[in-house]
């Protein structure tokens, strides 16, 4: 079973985990994502969460604190454990993972949505958490039989795992409240507890012959009849009542219908199937489910795991999941090489040493700070005269706004000039350290804030009333801006713009002579952002200077969508 976090009267564990110091692993920035979030701090996610901080992973758990062992006082069957509070263990486990610098937070997950190649989990606290994959081991619910008083002696007279609590009652009179075909079998392996088993019909009736003349030759007694109401005995741990008959027991058995907690699961359409016990999602022995970097362990997935199959379970996925990390590192780390080599070839200034590579995770990042780091801080200092023109006609009230791509801030420190609350991000850090110093010589950097983002990745968490973006245009291959766009334009409130000013030619000291363009109307189109109306799609003209003073005519295109 999956559990979670102790109730605040709970007691103390009675040991904690090594202070490892030097090897915990640092809280993701708000540039940087979680390796992995786990959704469900029982066995099953504290465990996958206690081998990936343990492989230096960025692990944050959340956890709604309603475990479903909760009703019970002792847990037997765990090696090591046997005996003891299924709180306490979990209250360890969450000290070990705090331990190894794993962060556990008490919310309740509420989605999870693709956002690129990435996840992100939302929580009803209002946060959301981007995150490279998800552990989801949410446990599920047990329904129980509509019994009067059963509910209250739940966990306690009224259990359902034999190899749970069969061995505290062996010997004893134990009862069986049948719920559905799988109880007569359920009678017979209590049978190897006590030779003293009684097997309630209830409401589903006498078993069929051949049932019911295996039940009569292990000694299983049948009563049949409706339980009218169960209740703590004087002389007994249970009584029942079944048609006016009072049965006195020492543990009734039943089992109860499965509801998995799977709605983060279902959000992303991960496969299901039809088991004996209803419907899961399906995984595979590692525990993945058909979503790309979308896990699942314990009992939202397996309803027939006690702590212990839990336990193994986040222990292996965690392991898989490290290993499709390091893989996806590889390939990040070897397309940053071939970036680097590249940017070398051209003449792009590098920083030179194994220091650049490490602190640059993405093609992107790679080539942009090289980029900014060989280009003069005045370059790309003056607003975009589109983009100035275009809003003059606009007319729009300031507000806030996101402006993707910011470079040295020429169109953020202008914005913050007209009275905007601004939001610049890049994903060079040169490039956003020019921004600040632009704003603070500008007397306006209490109105921009700058933010550190791959734009092909993540976003800054913002509801704005405008999204600016021009030339935000890139050579780096594998890119695809469109989905960036679309993402940003989510960000804005009902009635916001989009304002995007593109390259509509070539200007002579580009990176690419060959380049060609879609023509305004294509832009709208390709962008696809079905909520928005094209408030303008032309071509401008305007003359161009270089990074070197040069001069030449371009033209821009300049699209304007409103958000319905």
């Amino acid at each position: 079973m999956d559990t979670t976090r102790p109730a605040a009267d709970q007691p103390a564990p009675d040991h904690t985990a090594p202070a490892p110091s030097s090897a915990t692993t640092p809280t993701p920035t708000s540039d940087t994502p979680w390796d992995v979030v786990v959704i469900g701090g029982g066995s099953g996610g504290l465990s996958a969460a206690l081998t990936l901080v343990r492989a230096r992973r960025r692990v944050l758990v959340l956890d709604a604190g309603a475990p479903r062992n909760r009703f019970a006082a002792h847990m037997h069957g765990v090696l090591g454990h046997d005996g003891r509070s299924p709180l306490a263990l979990l209250a360890t486990g969450r000290d070990e993972v705090a331990g190894y610098g794993g962060v556990i937070r008490t919310v309740q997950a509420t989605g999870v949505l693709r956002d690129g190649d990435a996840l992100v989990v939302t929580s009803d606290d209002g946060a959301t958490h981007r995150t490279r994959h998800v552990v989801v081991a949410t446990g599920l619910r047990d329904r129980l039989p509509d019994v009067p008083g059963l509910r209250e002696e739940w966990g306690r007279g009224v259990v359902s795992c034999p190899y749970c609590d069969g061995f505290e009652v062996a010997d004893g009179r134990i009862g069986v409240l049948a719920t559905g075909p799988g109880s007569p079998a359920q009678a017979q392996l209590l049978r190897q507890w006590s030779a003293r088993v009684v097997y309630l019909t209830g409401e589903v009736g006498l078993p069929d012959d051949a049932t019911r003349r295996a039940l009569d030759a292990r000694g299983v007694e049948v009563v049949e009849g409706v339980v009218e109401q169960i209740w703590a005995g004087t002389d007994s741990a249970l009584s029942v009542r079944v048609a006016g008959r009072t049965i006195d027991l020492d543990r009734l058995f039943t089992a109860p219908t499965f509801e998995p907690l799977d709605d983060v699961l279902r959000g992303l359409g991960a496969e299901r199937a039809d088991t004996p016990w209803g419907s899961f999602v399906t995984v595979d022995a590692a525990g993945r489910t058909s979503v790309d970097g979308l896990w699942a362990v314990g009992n939202v997935v397996n309803p027939a795991a006690t702590v212990p199959v839990a336990i193994g379970a986040g222990a292996f996925a965690a392991a898989m999941l490290n290993h499709d990390l390091v893989e996806d590192d590889v390939r990040r780390a070897l397309a940053v090489a071939d970036v680097e080599a590249g940017a070398a070839a051209a003449g792009v200034r590098t920083t030179g040493g194994s220091a650049a590579s490490d602190s640059l995770s993405t093609p992107s990042e790679a080539f942009w700070e090289q980029r900014y780091q060989g280009t003069d801080p005045a370059w790309g200092s003056r607003p975009n005269a589109a983009l100035v023109a275009v809003l003059g006609d606009l007319g729009l009230t300031p507000g806030r706004a996101l402006d993707l791509g910011c470079g040295h801030g020429g169109d953020a420190v202008w914005l913050a000039q007209q009275g905007w609350d601004v939001t610049a991000t890049d994903v060079s850090a040169t490039a956003l350290a020019r921004v600040d110093s632009a704003a603070r010589a500008a007397g306006v950097d209490a109105r921009v804030t700058t933010a550190r983002h791959d734009l092909t990745r993540t976003l800054p968490d913002v509801t704005v009333d405008l999204v600016t973006a021009s030339y935000f245009q890139t050579p780096v291959e594998g890119v695809v801006r469109e989905d960036a766009l679309r993402r940003a334009a989510a960000r804005l409130t009902s009635g916001g713009h989009l304002v995007l000013v593109d390259h509509g030619s070539v200007a002579p000291w580009s990176w690419d002579q060959d380049a060609t363009f879609p023509t305004p109307d294509e832009l709208a189109r390709t962008l696809g952002i079905a909520d928005a109306e094209v408030v303008l799609a032309e071509a401008r003209r305007r003359v161009a200077s270089g990074p070197e003073g040069q001069q030449a005519e371009v033209t821009d295109t300049v699209v304007v969508l409103r958000r319905a």
